[in-house]
């Protein structure tokens, strides 16, 4: 191999291959791309690969003349079978341009050093030189000192630099990760490795989803975003401050309107949030236009437009989003989702037309399965309250019970928001202060003090919520970690880094709990049967609920395959319950 790792002549990719076919152990792939977005344009430039002792780099689309086919070298890597990646959901999209062989890879996968960052320490920075510097001892400043200088010199940019440009530091980068790798393994216990290779099926999963995208109607997006603007110009004509200055708006409400301050800031100002102006809002048209306001400037801001450029190349017809699901960018465990974020899609009485936008392929529908009340559920089973237990198993109102409990039969129907309040927020540590602002939105310490009794209501109510808070929290301070259970997982807590823990045990089994569950659904076998079986699609996640493009007419077979998975895996005290409905 050259010393700066980079393929220049057909014998040095020879070799390469040879390389490949004579490596015993692993071998760490990265790419070099011009960008983030596989699906909208961004093109692979180049594929580095290491072996125990050696690193190379093959220029395949760079803007220069030096530049190979990349098949032989993808085919010789399938061949090997036993590849290594550092976010290999990433690399895989890229990959597959070069010769079509997308799943493939994630097929092969036998590590995956960023899922191995997050398996040992969720709190903690995963990207690979970050790991690197802290794990290795890699200098990586030294690195991005001479990529900014050979930007300014040479005047180019990350998708335009040539092969010769970035090959020794491409080839690093799969150096860095086959090291990565071996430390981890190195350090792996069982579980460790019985939680990684759950985490590579999850991450096929995830590529799966990410590579079928979503539909979206670009007509409908361009016809709302028209509409939205003609409304939010409207009514900033019909008002005479600046909408975008908190102050303007606080000094004409407040001041010029003589309208009573219901929320204060933190600096004792009259606030203009959104809950002060909806306590406004019935007594003030102002108020009323202000919320519409944004409620359409978000609109357009954070779904229209985004969707618009997320949907690929064209500015009308059916295009495809392809957002970035990711499991290791959160600490519960629960998949998150980027550029865009179509886990934040308002429901319809929330937020205009937005969901309308979204399509099936044509012939398909779009249905949705919902986990019924899955947070309460595990609570309830987790800590054995049996009363509990028995409302949610027998279909009662859990939350008329609970404000029967604190308030006595005539409670009022303000008494059981509060006590709904307290169902879903005691359990993640909510106090007195915090609870107050439910009772008033400017909380005095009266205020206080009655929810302090309200607590303490609660705790009587439920006792063995507070007695297995207090027992996880003494587990997560004493070892610094939590199990969670089936998965493998650990929830870590103490040390550098850390989340100092504080009610957050019962958080982490509840959320990490629920999170795996559904990384168990979307990974088991009888759901990829059924998909194959009758043509469905995994097209969102969204924390506790599966989105399924489905061809007419199947939607209860499917719902029979989740029915049957959940009792399969079967992971909690309780019962997982779906609730199914079309994703309008």
């Amino acid at each position: 191999m050259n010393d700066d790792g980079l393929i220049r002549t057909e014998y040095d990719v020879t070799e390469l291959l040879v390389s490949i076919r004579s490596e015993a152990g692993p071998l760490a792939v990265d790419t070099e791309t011009t960008g983030l977005h596989p699906y909208r344009g961004d093109v692979i430039r180049g594929i580095s690969v290491a072996g125990e002792t050696w690193s190379a780099y093959l220029p395949i689309t760079h803007p220069d003349t030096l530049n190979f086919h990349g098949a032989p070298l993808c085919r010789a890597l399938l061949d090997h079978g036993r590849l290594v990646f550092h976010h290999g959901v990433f690399d895989y999209a890229f990959l597959a341009q070069v010769a079509g062989l997308g799943i493939r890879y994630a097929d092969v996968t036998i590590w995956d050093t960023q899922v191995g960052n997050w398996l040992i320490d969720e709190n903690l920075k995963k990207g690979l030189k970050e790991s690197a510097d802290r794990i290795l001892g890699h200098d990586s400043s030294a690195e991005k000192a001479a990529l900014k200088a050979l930007t300014k010199e040479t005047k180019r940019t990350w998708d335009t630099f040539t092969g010769e440009d970035i090959a020794k530091y491409a080839a690093m980068d799969a150096r860095l990760t086959y090291d990565l790798y071996a430390w981890q393994h190195a350090q792996a216990d069982y579980d460790f490795h019985t939680a990684m290779m759950r985490e590579l099926a999850v991450q096929r999963a995830i590529f799966e989803m990410n590579r079928t995208g979503i539909g979206v109607d670009r007509d409908k997006l361009h016809e709302f975003e028209l509409v939205a603007m003609e409304r939010i110009n409207e009514i900033e004509e019909s008002l005479p401050i600046n909408l975008k200055s908190p102050k303007q708006v606080g000094e004409w409400l407040f001041g010029e309107l003589g309208y009573e301050a219901k929320i204060l800031t933190a600096t004792g100002k009259p606030s203009t949030s959104k809950q002060a102006l909806q306590d406004l809002a019935h007594e003030s048209q102002e108020a009323s236009l202000l919320l519409e306001h944004r409620t359409l400037t978000k609109e357009v801001s954070a779904y229209y437009r985004p969707l618009i450029v997320a949907s690929g190349p064209g500015t009308t017809g059916i295009g495809t989003v392809n957002p970035h699901f990711s499991s290791t960018r959160t600490v519960t465990g629960r998949l998150s989702c980027s550029d865009p974020n179509l886990q934040t899609i308002p429901r319809a009485d929330v937020m205009g037309g937005v969901r309308e936008c979204f399509v099936p392929r044509e012939g398909n529908e779009l249905w949705a399965f919902d986990l019924s009340q899955a947070e309460l559920r595990v609570i309830a089973g987790y800590c054995k309250e049996d009363a509990m237990i028995d409302a949610l198993e027998n279909g009662r109102d859990l939350h008329s019970e609970t404000a029967l409990s604190i308030f006595g039969p005539d409670f009022t129907p303000l008494q059981r928001r509060f006590a709904k309040n307290l169902n879903f927020g005691f359990p993640y540590g909510i106090g007195p202060h915090k609870f107050a602002t439910y009772i008033h939105p400017v909380p005095t310490e009266r205020h206080v003090r009655e929810a302090a009794e309200i607590l303490a209501g609660y705790r009587r109510t439920y006792p063995n919520i507070v007695r297995t808070m207090e027992k996880l929290d003494k587990i997560a301070c004493k070892q610094g970690y939590l199990p969670l259970g089936w998965s493998g997982r650990r929830r870590h807590f103490r040390g550098p880094g850390y989340i100092v823990p504080g009610y957050t045990g019962l958080n982490a089994i509840v959320q990490g709990g629920i999170g795996e569950f559904m990384k168990d659904v979307m990974i088991h076998p009888a759901l990829a049967d059924q998909c194959r079986g009758y043509g469905s699609r995994l097209v969102l996640q969204i924390h506790d609920e599966l989105v399924f493009e489905v061809l007419p007419g199947t939607v209860g077979s499917l719902k029979v395959c989740l029915d049957g998975i959940a009792k399969d895996l079967d992971p909690f005290y309780m019962k997982m319950i779906w609730d199914r409905k079309q994703w309008t």
